[in-house]
């Protein structure tokens, strides 16, 4: 449900929903990389793990190209 209120959020254009989609991106990447790195899980749970944070790495990798930037970019006020 959080994701589906943070695409209506985006598709209106809305720079803080941006902001926090990078800031979920950069969070989630970072655990996954702390539960890989410990190892404490069997090998299947590790390639889910692995699988998620390829998505979260494309996900990252698409809302930080520039044409993407450009559409949050922040206003200037006049």
């Amino acid at each position: 449900m959080l994701y589906v209120w943070r695409s209506f959020s985006l598709r209106a254009g809305k720079r803080r929903a941006y902001i926090r989609m990078i800031l979920i991106c950069v969070a989630g990447l970072a655990g996954i990389l702390y539960l890989i790195a410990a190892g404490h899980y069997p090998a299947w749970m590790r390639v889910e793990q692995i699988l998620q944070g390829v998505v979260l790495a494309a996900l990252f990798i698409a809302i930080t190209r520039k044409p993407v930037r450009d559409r949050f970019a922040k206003q200037q006020t006049s």
